[in-house]
């Protein structure tokens, strides 16, 4: 009989295990597997296509887009994807960078949206080992300056205040998704100064 109220007892508390168990999985399951389970943000870009691309706006005038390419290596979906433009700096005459201060950090917007009926920085999922481009600099034919693809487009008397000139520049790049931590690049590009049928031959990406 002893035997018999022993064996009942384990098998209580074995249950009593197992519930406590699948209630603490319930409950915690997901933040454990985000531990071990996440996406992985890296961006790239060249001056060959698709990161670079000749385009025509409605004027019929053209223009070079070069576009980051945000690819996701981790094992899981990022969510709510931003790439945001943390600085510009420009390379002065004695080796040294600064700060672009008519360049305003905010985020840069998602490529291909001229179908969109609101076009957004935000790109809702981007799945493990897919990319997504994200607009970087434009650059119209005829003109000897860069715009940088900003969700606000700023202008100061007429002019853009998010355009570069001829110069050596780094952008900081921000690349985030809400479930995950932010990741800092830093891109180094030479823009020439003039229009080319070529792209290599206006932007210079060394980095």
């Amino acid at each position: 009989m002893n035997d018999s109220n022993n064996v009942m007892a384990v098998l209580q508390i074995l249950t009593i295990i197992a519930n406590f168990i699948i209630a603490f999985i319930a409950i915690f399951g997901e933040k454990i597997r985000n531990i071990f389970y996440k996406p992985e943000l890296d961006i790239s870009i060249t001056a060959l296509f698709p990161d670079c691309n000749l385009t025509s706006f409605s004027s019929g005038q053209r223009a070079f887009f070069f576009r980051l390419a945000v690819v996701n290596t981790g094992s899981v979906d990022a969510n709510n994807v931003q790439v945001y433009l943390n600085n510009v700096k420009i390379k002065g005459l004695d080796g040294n960078y600064s700060i672009c201060n008519n360049v305003l950090p905010m985020n840069l917007m998602w490529s291909y949206q001229d179908n969109e009926p609101i076009k957004t920085s935000i790109a809702q999922v981007i799945s493990p080992g897919m990319k997504k481009y994200c607009d970087f600099i434009y650059t119209v034919e005829n003109s000897n300056c860069c715009t940088l693809c900003t969700e606000i487009p700023l202008f100061s008397y007429g002019i853009p205040s998010n355009y570069i000139a001829r110069g050596d520049y780094i952008a900081n790049i921000i690349v985030f998704a809400s479930n995950s931590k932010p990741k800092s690049f830093d891109i180094q590009f030479e823009y020439k100064g003039f229009w080319s049928d070529n792209a290599k031959d206006i932007i210079e990406i060394k980095s």
